[in-house]
């Protein structure tokens, strides 16, 4: 693929150099000076690296909905909506029944009668079918069903609040309380429960107001996206692509990026995306799969050891997980006066040991969707601006470290780039200066971060072994949690634990059986490894940024956020957007409102701001009027 020219490459001719820059310097005045303008500032940013395989996505303009949303009036029946959803329990937990109908399930009963109850406009008016019992989709009908149908998602369903946990929570967290400061507190306010009733207040009040769609509007909520037991997203998805057929969907909106303030200076929205299986798109953003290896061990003739990457239960948080099992039994059974050399714990943690000291590769590519984050990081770090109140032409100074910019100016040093971004931590030299350093909810999302966004993750989170202090452990457990890259694959990582495991079994006299093998039947001393059930899950698929799905977002986002640069970016997390990846390539995942309005989600003192919730049902309430406006039909 092409890149920038080297300092080798010959060179061109100095004065068409000139006229091109004289040419540009009018262009861009004609821009300032003589164009009206819409919003309070125009920007641009200089594209010296237009050669690179990808480049940041066209800035659109913002699209204003006809009916404009005035929350003003009605603050406190949204808020008072939002606190009733939080005050039923509708927590999910691993190991939940299968069966939808199973009375663990009857909680959703309550939860769908207070939906009904507080949104009687739209469940009067839309079409309710239920899936897998407690699944819910919500059928607006369109006027033209040659008009490919926009779809809603949402979950209601909860990850749990431990019961040791309660104490440290500032107010209860199914009070639903709201503070002087505006936060509503409380377990699924932040996820996703917050979502759920922003649709369906939009959804409300554009039904009030006159609003009949041309487009069908589509809302999916599942209710088990937190544990995935009953695969109620699933259930619904294959419904709606046996009713509309494959790539039959405008455009999917679920949970998942935000609006990010002061990011590198600059105001961001960032939605996640995934596309379409078999499709080669590189503009978008993808989320991470889970997969699973299994490793047996046996090591000794008098004793076995399993090390399994066994299959487990994974939290659409965690999207690609790998656990490691090693069960270590002797006999006869041995005191710990008499103890083996190593013992399974010792074993284990030597070869956990090794697989943290040898961590995946990170790779910056095009197939990389944060790439282009990271190209829009670049070319508005200098940005010109054009205030059309104040008649003021300015430009911020960049706050790009200059060797990370400049190995992101070439293709043939983006691998210096990866692992600039990925080494940089607060404690390190910064790639920005200190003074734009953000953190969100505690977690700073790009220094020290970005190896989660440029290669496969993995994190040791679970060790278990040893029953009692005067016996030698029988078994020993860890969980490796991975993340698969979308420029990894689960063929590569097992080829990469076959060639790092194999010597580390040399040291205990260990032979390696390889994935997918039967050990020898006379066996007894060897490393397994091995898949359960066979299969893994890849990195989801990635959706383009740009077309008409594209446009509307953007510029729903840029009505409401005017002065934001929207660029794809990647999700390590997953959603219920996995079952729905056959409907569209255009799925984006976004919540419609500011990072800053959202905290503690998945733990203790989860809460989100008023103003983010009237974010969230604005946002929404414009992208439907957006959608409708456009004439895509579909392919």
């Amino acid at each position: 693929m092409r890149g920038l020219p080297l300092d080798d490459a010959p060179k061109p001719r100095r004065h068409c150099l000139l006229v091109f820059s004289v040419l540009f310097a009018l262009s861009v005045a004609g821009v300032f000076f003589l164009s009206p303008h819409s919003v309070a500032f125009t920007r641009t940013a200089a594209r010296d690296f237009q050669w690179l395989p990808i480049s940041c996505p066209t800035q659109h303009s913002a699209l204003a909905p006809a009916i404009q949303f005035t929350p003003s009036h009605k603050e406190n029946v949204y808020v008072k909506r939002l606190q009733g959803a939080i005050q039923i329990r509708t927590e999910t937990f691993d190991g939940a029944a299968q069966d939808g109908s199973d009375p663990w399930y009857d909680k959703f009963y309550e939860f769908e009668a207070y939906l009904l109850e507080t949104f009687p406009d739209v469940f009067a008016n839309l079409k309710l079918e239920h899936f897998a019992t407690h699944g819910l989709l919500l059928t607006w009908q369109g006027s033209d069903e040659s008009l490919a149908p926009i779809i809603l998602m949402a979950h209601q369903d909860t990850v749990p609040v431990p019961d040791e946990t309660v104490e440290r929570w500032t107010h209860p967290p199914f009070a639903g309380h709201v503070d002087h400061e505006g936060w509503v507190w409380g377990r699924g306010v932040g996820d996703c429960k917050n979502t759920l009733i922003a649709e369906l207040s939009a959804v409300s009040e554009l039904f009030n107001a006159g609003f009949s769609p041309k487009r069908t509007v589509l809302l999916a909520f599942g209710f088990d996206e937190e544990g995935g037991a009953v695969h109620s997203a699933r259930a619904i998805a294959n419904h709606l692509e046996a009713k509309y057929g494959r790539d039959s969907i405008f455009m999917i909106v679920d949970e998942g990026g935000g609006v990010m303030e002061d990011y590198f200076g600059q105001t961001w929205v960032a939605p996640a995306t995934v596309r379409r299986e078999g499709q080669r798109e590189h503009q978008g953003i993808g989320q991470r799969p889970w997969g699973a290896f299994e490793h047996s061990v046996r090591p000794f003739l008098s004793s076995s050891i399993y090390l399994s990457f066994a299959d487990v239960i994974s939290l659409p948080s965690n999207p690609a997980q790998i656990s490691i099992s090693l069960r270590h039994t002797t006999h006869p059974i041995r005191p710990t006066t008499q103890p083996t050399p190593h013992t399974g714990i010792g074993i284990l943690s030597t070869l956990v040991a090794a697989i943290e000291a040898h961590p995946p590769p990170v790779a910056l590519s095009a197939g990389n969707p944060f790439s282009e984050f990271a190209m829009c990081l670049r070319e508005y770090d200098s940005v010109a601006l054009y205030s059309s109140v104040e008649g003021v032409l300015t430009t911020r100074t960049g706050t790009i470290d200059g060797e990370l910019k400049r190995a992101l100016g070439h293709e043939r040093t983006w691998d210096v780039a990866a692992r600039l971004m990925a080494e940089r931590s607060p404690g390190d030299k910064a790639c920005v200066f200190p003074s734009s350093l953000l953190l969100v909810g505690g977690i700073d999302i790009f220094l020290g971060m970005g190896d989660s966004r440029l290669s496969t993750t993995q994190a040791v989170d679970i060790v278990r072994g040893g029953v009692k202090v005067n016996a030698l452990p029988e078994e020993a457990h860890a969980i490796v949690n991975h993340r698969v890259s979308v420029d990894d694959s689960i063929e590569s990582i097992q080829e990469r634990y076959l060639a790092l495991l194999k010597p580390e079994a040399a040291k205990f006299n260990l032979s390696v059986v390889d994935f997918g093998e039967d050990p020898p039947a006379d066996a007894e001393r060897y490393v397994r490894l091995e898949i359960p059930g066979g299969v893994g899950a890849e990195a989801s698929p990635v959706t383009p940024a740009r077309g008409d799905a594209w446009r509307v977002f953007s510029g729903t986002s840029l009505h409401l956020w005017p002065d934001a640069i929207v660029a794809p970016y990647l999700s390590t997390g997953g959603t219920d957007t996995r079952s729905y990846v056959r409907l569209t390539r255009a799925i984006y995942r976004f919540r419609g409102m500011r990072d800053s309005h959202r905290e503690n989600t998945h733990t203790v003192d989860e809460r989100v701001h008023v103003r983010g919730h009237m974010d969230a049902i604005e946002w929404v309430h414009a992208v439907i009027q957006n959608a409708d406006a456009d004439e895509w039909r579909g392919e």
